[in-house]
């Protein structure tokens, strides 16, 4: 069921004009960080992820947020690789600053076990540095346990 809401909302997210009228706008971005994997004695190391998305800024005042974000992570220790789908709706603190939070689906592969399928939640920090640059801080917790938290930079097209 998850799954299945999931996958339809991003779906309409990236293909409806109605919800994404005049400050819709599209973005990649990469970020590096810390991953972990609980299965394996909680070892530590570090990750790198892209991501790709889609968003608007929504209601009158355009203080909420909702977007879709499709994304792919590679982990150095210990070597794993994983890519994700997710909703990010989120709230703007100030003009250039947003608390988001992410939900979606996600696999992960560790050489030493199977593809695991499951659930991510997170949280994030996302602020602007120029028009068509923002920076962030993230922490995801995955039901694959594992987790990761990191920073990120984001470009923004017009």
């Amino acid at each position: 069921m998850l799954k299945n809401t999931v996958l339809s909302s991003i779906i309409f997210l990236s293909s409806s004009s109605v919800v994404f009228a005049e400050s819709t706008h599209s973005y990649v971005g990469g970020g590096i960080g810390v991953s972990g994997y609980n299965q394996v004695g909680g070892l530590y190391g570090a990750s790198a992820n892209v991501f790709a998305g889609k968003g608007q800024l929504l209601g009158e005042k355009e203080n909420f947020y909702l977007g879709g974000e499709i994304g792919a992570n590679v982990g150095i220790r210990p070597k794993s690789a994983g890519v994700s789908a997710s909703i990010i709706p989120g709230v703007m603190l100030t003009k250039s600053t947003m608390i988001y939070s992410r939900i979606g689906l996600a696999s992960d592969y560790y050489p030493k076990s199977n593809i695991t399928f499951g659930t991510e939640v997170g949280v994030g920090l996302q602020t602007n540095i120029t028009k068509h640059w923002d920076a962030r801080v993230e922490y995801t917790s995955f039901s694959t346990k594992s987790s990761q938290a990191g920073v990120g930079l984001v470009y923004k097209f017009d």
